[in-house]
């Protein structure tokens, strides 16, 4: 109610409100339309620790303002053709609905660039493709996508992860965890546990099986020694009311970097029970992310400080985006730009809400304006590296997954690795 009533023009008492309810909902309740409720035991530890630095007054000028007086070239060059871009360029029949609209921050970059990368350096980041199910028969409908992998980084290695190959590691390296591993049962919650893990252990880069690979991954693994995107922002913003979300689907590290060891050892702490989004999934990860770059209240208003790239605006703490033990949130062109089919066709979500954006919270308006900005970009694809095709297999009935038509993953990787340690 309280996005609803300050409407769009806003003045720094009521952006200010905006702000502190946002992170209210992000750090302590992510809440996805009609999903169960979220928060952990976790969140109720946490919230006890947490209150003197989540809480106190802001004191940067609202993002509001920072977007119009950034000096930074690549954020200048966006002010001058940003009214271009959200209203004239929207690609969409709806684009007359924008126009009778203010203006609204840009969330990130829309032209179109190459991947940061550097030359003449050895990769940052193994060159190692991670992907995981129950066991090693994996659904027929799979099957493209992992050969989309082999076919554009036919160098790496591929390692296949399973249930009982993901408790032996964990049995090896991290013991600490085996009960809370098998307290999750069959859950997706168990997946996304060993992906923190192996990627800790070993490094390289990990996408669920509904991912296609349109390119090389080679120059990704060059500039950064970690990285983890957001989901689209039309998803953070319009089913979270989040200014962000980051998202576990897809993403690359070296080993042993410090923030898979923090998702790794928080875990010892959650709910076994709880919701896998807010558990295990990308409410957790974004709640970790907060705390590993020391994001308050008070930063919440404030652009990023590294602008040597592309990267989305939003602050993301004081290191170096390059730093050897940042975490780097890419571009969304890049690795996690479309958005859930479910939500974007004509009965969808995100059409039905933005039809009505005159009567949407400011943070849904420019959700709305991203949603028809960045249509084109998403029809492009001409810097993408991967598609993620929601398939939410995870939130199917056993007995439905159990009817699928299965092939070994073996017969469509001949030199899958699989783990024995």
């Amino acid at each position: 109610m309280l996005l609803r009533t300050c409407g769009v023009r806003l003045n720094t008492l009521c952006l200010i409100s905006i702000v502190a309810g946002a992170w209210i909902y992000l750090v302590f309740r992510i809440d996805y339309p009609n999903y169960k409720e979220l928060s952990t035991h976790e969140d109720k530890m946490n919230e006890t620790s947490n209150k003197n630095t989540l809480f106190r007054p802001a004191v940067d000028q609202p993002y509001a303002k920072h977007i119009t007086t950034s000096n930074d070239p690549l954020q200048k060059n966006h002010q001058n053709s940003k009214l271009e871009l959200l209203h004239d360029k929207s690609g969409s029949n709806n684009s007359n609905v924008m126009r009778s609209n203010p203006l609204y921050p840009l969330f990130q970059s829309a032209e179109e660039e190459e991947f940061p990368t550097a030359d003449g350096k050895l990769p940052r980041i193994p060159h190692i493709i991670h992907q995981m199910y129950a066991d090693e028969m994996i659904p027929e409908m799979y099957i493209n996508h992992v050969k989309s992998f082999i076919k554009h980084n036919p160098t790496w290695e591929y390692r296949f992860w399973t249930d009982e190959s993901g408790r032996r590691l964990l049995q090896k390296h991290h013991p600490y965890l085996v009960k809370v591993y098998d307290d999750f049962g069959s859950s997706v919650k168990r997946s996304d546990l060993l992906r923190y893990a192996v990627l800790y252990e070993f490094g390289g880069f990990y996408a669920d099986l509904d991912m296609d690979n349109l390119r090389p991954l080679n120059i990704t693994t060059m500039k950064y020694s970690c990285i983890v995107p957001v989901e689209p922002f039309e998803h953070s913003a319009l089913l979270n009311n989040m200014n962000f979300l980051m998202n576990n689907a897809i993403m690359s590290c070296r080993a042993k970097h410090p923030f898979f060891k923090l998702l790794l050892t928080d875990l010892q702490s959650v709910n076994p029970s709880g919701y896998p989004v807010g558990t295990t999934g990308p409410g957790y990860v974004t709640r970790k992310f907060i705390r590993y770059n020391h994001i308050s209240l008070a930063d919440a208003g404030r652009n990023k400080t590294d602008w040597t790239s592309n990267s989305p605006y939003f602050y993301k703490g004081e290191l170096r985006e390059d730093d050897n033990n940042s975490v780097y949130v890419p571009n969304s062109q890049y690795f996690m730009d479309k958005l859930d089919p479910i939500h974007v066709k004509e009965d969808g979500k995100f059409t039905q809400l933005c039809k009505g954006i005159e009567t949407l919270s400011y943070l849904n308006q420019r959700a709305c304006s991203e949603f028809y900005r960045r249509e084109p970009l998403r029809i492009n694809k001409k810097y993408t590296f991967t598609v993620h095709h929601w398939y939410h297999l995870w939130e199917m009935k056993k007995s439905s997954v159990n009817e699928l038509k299965k092939i070994n993953i073996s017969d469509i990787v001949s030199n899958c690795i699989l783990y024995n340690g």
